[in-house]
């Protein structure tokens, strides 16, 4: 009887979750979207004079991935979020064009999802 018992309590809990973990489970790391309030989901080809959601979620992650001293999130490409998009690719090693495509993209995203230290340089 008290084998029973053992069982239906172990059961129970697992049942509620207790000693229970999944993969997403244990601290996993933060995704960018999160991080920038779900500004946008897609990350087009962006340059100067670019504006809405998709560069409301690139200068969050600049803020969150560089020592970005610009502009408030404000959805407009302008000059300070180019120099901006310029240093983050100099200090990650790509080639400073100003042009956001797929390799800053997956460099903002690792950076900003790593809750790394801002990159300096």
């Amino acid at each position: 009887m008290r084998n029973k018992l053992a069982a239906v309590a172990v059961a129970t809990l697992l049942a509620a979750g207790f000693g229970v973990t999944t993969a997403g489970s244990a601290s996993a790391a933060t995704s960018p979207s999160q991080l920038c309030g779900g500004y946008s989901t897609s990350e087009p080809m962006l340059s100067q004079d670019d504006s809405g959601d998709a560069v409301k979620a690139l200068q969050c992650e600049l803020y969150n991935s560089l020592a970005y001293m610009g502009p408030d999130v404000d959805g407009y490409f302008g000059p300070k979020t180019l120099a901006a998009v310029q240093k983050f690719q100099t200090c990650t090693g790509l080639k400073p064009d100003g042009i956001v495509g797929p390799l800053t993209w997956a460099k903002l995203d690792y950076q900003s999802s790593q809750g790394t230290t801002p990159v300096w340089c």
